[in-house]
């Protein structure tokens, strides 16, 4: 699939994914894949292998519904900075004074704000265990989950970056109090429907069409999908054509307010003048000293990654259905 009124380009375009996700998808025995690419107004979406090994379903970049994982932290802080830019919350606000039974009092004096949650900054501990259940026992509240389960403050906030998946929970968790409005509700409201993120959603029964797989001593054997207790950083599942929508509004700048597109590519924390830092949602990084902004995700049988460099209008979405990052990265490099 193209959208572009150049051709040709799209063909070298596809061309060069065909081999590069092709010869990938072999070396690291992955079943299937979908990709987007967008560079400079041209994009290309294509799909590769199956999405379902036993039923021979072939992998769409338009309709195959998949799990991103993380890349879920992408839209909680772009819903976030949209809530903030209508004035309907303070990112610098205390989450304390939002969250009620939420308590970080202890050691440290400093207030969380909004916006260290979306930066990872908050000082919070982390931890796994316990953190998936079968899809099937889904809970009802993700907020009795963090109140019950918040790592405990290690450090005061705004100094040291620690990867958070309890933080960024807690910062949509955040967001649905100052809207009174339940968090997916507010994601649908704010970043799918103005993108057309139809296929998009944090439900747990959303419809999934795409089977995860994991190596074992038996080859590649499927895997049931699960639920994510901290659902606002993690639950996503949407598809190719989906994932491209948020890559060009970022690279175009169209429907979003510009405050959110400027939260999400440009580094808001870092550790010094010459470190790569953390927007709000996505990772700063460079390749040839060219600034890009990313995330990318892992879940039972799956990984995806989401890719921008805003100064070449370059854009980029890959996820396989299987519990590896090689391929994923073997395009992204």
């Amino acid at each position: 699939v193209a959208q572009t009124d150049d051709p040709a380009e799209a063909a070298e375009l596809a061309e060069w994914l065909d081999k590069v996700v092709g010869e990938a998808m072999t070396e690291f025995d992955v079943p299937g894949a979908v990709v987007g690419l967008t560079v400079d107004g041209v994009t290309v979406l294509r799909g590769y292998g199956l999405a379902d090994i036993a039923a021979a379903t072939p992998m769409d970049p338009l309709n195959t519904r998949l799990p991103v994982a993380s890349v879920t932290k992408i839209y909680t802080a772009a819903a976030v900075l949209e809530l903030a830019a209508q004035g309907r919350c303070d990112l610098n606000a205390d989450v304390s004074t939002l969250v009620e039974g939420l308590d970080f009092r202890g050691a440290f004096s400093e207030p969380i704000t909004i916006a260290h949650l979306l930066t990872h900054t908050a000082g919070l501990d982390e931890r796994n265990l316990d953190r998936y259940l079968p899809l099937e026992q889904a809970p009802e509240s993700v907020r009795d989950y963090l109140l019950d389960s918040m790592p405990r403050r290690i450090r005061p906030p705004g100094g040291v970056y620690q990867y958070s998946n309890h933080g960024m929970a807690l910062a949509g968790l955040a967001a649905e109090e100052c809207a009174d409005t339940p968090f997916p509700e507010l994601l649908d409201e704010l970043v799918f429907a103005p993108l057309g993120m139809h296929s998009s959603s944090l439900a747990p029964d959303v419809e999934r069409n795409a089977t995860g797989y994991v190596s074992t001593d038996r080859g590649l054997e499927a895997r049931p999908p699960h639920y994510v207790r901290t659902a606002y950083s993690g639950m996503l599942v949407s598809t190719a054509a989906d994932q491209m929508r948020m890559i060009e509004e970022i690279l175009k700048r169209t429907t979003l307010d510009p405050r959110t597109i400027e939260g999400l590519t440009s580094p808001q924390f870092r550790h010094d003048d010459i470190s790569c830092g953390s927007a709000f949602g996505m990772f700063e990084d460079r390749w040839s000293d060219v600034p890009y902004f990313w995330h990318e995700g892992q879940t039972q049988g799956f990984y995806a990654g989401f890719y921008v460099i805003p100064s070449r209008r370059i854009g980029l979405f890959v996820a396989g259905n299987r519990h590896r990052s090689a391929l994923v990265r073997t395009v992204r490099y």
